[in-house]
């Protein structure tokens, strides 16, 4: 059963990984429902600091998420060799927190990562998202955010939401969903990518 469940994990992100290559994004109405979990942005677990996580992860077939947090050092800026940590916070298991495995970090999880401004600014693009940049940024009270632009809106990424099903026990990606803040109205602005 868990082979099986991990091979349908690495198929899982292979098709995302190849999905989000094409690029082919339109703008979609978010149900109340979906709207309700991008809202629901509190994670209770102790090993992790909320002021801290940039965005989450979430997907359809579970609990469990991908956190992506700011990795602050004790000068209070961000870690220029490694300044954000990614994991999975395990629900499933009384919200303990698991490493990515290789797999995961190469085919979607991962990113590459563009230095801006040592210890306050960089960029960097989520292997799962081939076309679109993760700003990060620590501002001047030390607050780290990640922005994004979604239907040409300028905002604060909060959540990412994937929608898959299994045909033949094969999970097959329907939907992605990128969910943040204006800027500047605070308004919740989504950018569904759909596969074809």
């Amino acid at each position: 059963m868990m082979n099986f469940l991990i091979s349908g994990i690495i198929l899982l992100l292979i098709q995302t990984s190849i999905f989000f290559e094409t690029g082919n994004h339109i703008s979609v109405p978010l149900d109340n429902k979906l709207k309700e979990q991008f809202m629901s942005m509190h994670i209770d677990n102790p090993v992790v600091s909320p002021q801290d996580i940039l965005f989450v992860v979430k997907h359809s077939q579970g609990p469990n998420v991908v956190v992506y947090q700011a990795n602050i050092t004790v000068q209070k800026n961000l870690d220029d060799k490694k300044p954000i940590n990614v994991f999975w916070l395990m629900n499933s298991k009384g919200k303990t927190t698991e490493d990515l495995t290789m797999i995961e970090w190469k085919l979607a999880f991962g990113f590459k990562l563009i230095p801006m401004v040592k210890g306050k600014k960089y960029k960097i693009l989520l292997n799962a998202i081939k076309d679109r940049y993760i700003t990060i940024i620590q501002d001047e009270k030390g607050k780290t955010e990640g922005f994004i632009s979604l239907n040409g809106h300028y905002t604060k990424l909060e959540s990412v939401f994937i929608k898959f099903e299994h045909s033949f026990y094969i999970p097959n990606v329907q939907y992605v969903e990128l969910s943040g803040s204006d800027t500047v109205s605070g308004k919740l602005i989504t950018e569904r990518i759909v596969a074809e």
